[in-house]
C-alpha cells in the first residue's frame, strides 16, 4: 500500500495549487531536502526557490504565505519563511525556508 507522496512533493503541489488560486504563476527549483528529527517530531527542513513575474498579486501571496492555511493531511507546516530578492529580467525569486512535520 502507498503512503503518498513525501513531504517535499506534498508541498510543492500544495504550493502551485495556492499560488494558481491566488492568480501567481510560479516555477519551483528544490534547494535542499533534510531530514529533521525532534524528541516527539520527524519531518524535513526544505529550502526552495520560487520564480514568477514580479507583479502586485506575487507580493500579497508571498506577504501571505508565512501563515497560510495548508490542506490537513498526513503532513503539516511547521514553519515558513519568505526572503526575497529581484532577478535581472524583471522576475522575482523568493527563497522559502520550510519545515514540515509528519502527522502521527
Amino acid at each position: 500500500m502507498s503512503r503518498g507522496p513525501d513531504a517535499a512533493t506534498w508541498f510543492e503541489r500544495e504550493l502551485v495549487a495556492m499560488a494558481n488560486d491566488a492568480g501567481v504563476a510560479i516555477a519551483l527549483h528544490a534547494v535542499s531536502s533534510t531530514p529533521w528529527l525532534s524528541a516527539t517530531f520527524a519531518g524535513t527542513q526544505l529550502t526552495l526557490n520560487v520564480d514568477a513575474q514580479d507583479t502586485l498579486a506575487l507580493d500579497h501571496w508571498l506577504q501571505a504565505l508565512p501563515e497560510a492555511e495548508f490542506r490537513p493531511g498526513r503532513y503539516l507546516v511547521a514553519d515558513l519563511a519568505v526572503t526575497r530578492r529581484p532577478r535581472a529580467d524583471k522576475g522575482a525569486r523568493a527563497e522559502l525556508a520550510v519545515l514540515i512535520v509528519e502527522r502521527c
